[in-house]
């Protein structure tokens, strides 16, 4: 157990620019006086240990986010326009991607207009390996038109929009977005190896390799392979592998205090990984966690739980004790000219 000395020597070494600022460059310093754990120990409630610890890996114990075999996200893939006259016209794709299994359908248009969305959701319907009942979009202009939304309704199908200006941090069309940058890679390395412009006659196969592809997030299966039951074996599998981190999923309650991870744009480097700021958590679901005062559900990896933070004071306690000293040396001198007067 560390004494409160103990914790102000440790506080006052990380402190320290030439010698601290970071967990294992104080414990290199004070090594073998104290021990990483109770450096660690000495520094939780750290409140810029706290915003600057490494993220969580993104391996999650919930890899596919639902059984529910009807469960669709969808968005729009734009081609460059100058690839549209070799392609027949069209450089606009309807992508639409299953959640549970994610396999992949993929429609070619020359624009965005609602009738062509309906006319390629009337496809996708045709071929739909399993029955949507919901959609999960963004809040484009062609999803949300009347039209759109008409279809879907006719066909028993629930749409839920997603605005992403409100809420650009949103993981709800995660799958969607994340296979639409894969096929305009794959797109890309095609059209570079055969040095070429074309890509329209190439399609059904890019699907098909997509479709035919092991995937990590579905435990080594393809998504064609990937059915009801194989979708929950796959989970319970990752459970046992992942028993760990499942239960300290479960040890977290509602009015537990939290940071929230900080999401970077671009290229931006350094500076915080968590917010300054504690949040309290407000309700638990599963992998999900809802936070007093925001308007989406947090994942695991988006939330670090804290015991206890310290108020970030305005001096260092290296600063304290050179003004302790500077203290004694101003009271020496008093006394020494008959003053009591404390400084």
């Amino acid at each position: 157990m560390l004494s409160e000395n103990d914790k102000k020597t440790i506080l006052s070494v990380y402190q320290n620019p030439e010698h601290g600022l970071s967990i294992p460059k104080t414990y290199n310093y004070l090594k073998p006086q104290y021990t990483l754990s109770q450096i660690k120990e000495a520094l939780k409630s750290e409140e810029s240990v706290q915003t600057s610890k490494k993220t969580k890996n993104q391996k999650s114990y919930f890899h596919i986010a639902t059984n529910n075999p009807g469960e669709f996200q969808c968005d729009l893939m734009f081609m460059d326009q100058k690839y549209k006259k070799f392609n027949g016209g069209m450089n606009v794709f309807l992508v639409i991607i299953n959640v549970m299994n994610r396999f992949l359908y993929l429609y070619p248009m020359n624009n965005k207009k609602s009738e062509n969305i309906v006319e390629a959701l009337e496809e996708f319907l045709k071929y739909a390996r399993e029955k949507p009942s919901l959609i999960v979009c963004d809040a484009g202009s062609e999803f949300i038109s009347k039209k759109v939304g008409a279809y879907l309704e006719r066909n028993d199908i629930k749409m839920v929009v997603v605005n992403k200006v409100e809420n650009e941090d949103s993981h709800a069309t995660a799958l969607v977005e994340r296979v639409i940058r894969t096929i305009r890679e794959m797109l890309g390395k095609y059209m570079e190896v055969y040095k070429t412009n074309k890509y329209q006659d190439k399609i059904d196969e890019i699907v098909a390799n997509y479709n035919n592809s092991p995937h990590r997030g579905l435990g080594g299966e393809a998504p064609a392979e990937v059915t009801v039951q194989s979708a929950q074996e796959i989970n319970d599998e990752i459970s046992k592998l992942d028993k760990g981190l499942y239960e300290k999923i479960m040890d977290i309650e509602p009015g537990q205090k939290v940071r929230l991870l900080v999401k970077r744009k671009g290229f931006e480097k350094g500076g915080d990984s968590w917010s300054k700021t504690v949040h309290e958590i407000e309700s638990v679901e599963g992998n999900h966690f809802t936070i007093k005062g925001k308007n989406r559900p947090y994942l695991y990896r988006e939330i670090q739980v804290i015991d206890s933070v310290n108020e970030r004071p305005d001096t260092t306690a290296e600063d304290e004790l050179k003004k302790e000293k500077k203290r004694n040396q101003i009271n020496r001198r008093l006394k020494k000219e008959g003053l009591e007067i404390q400084v």
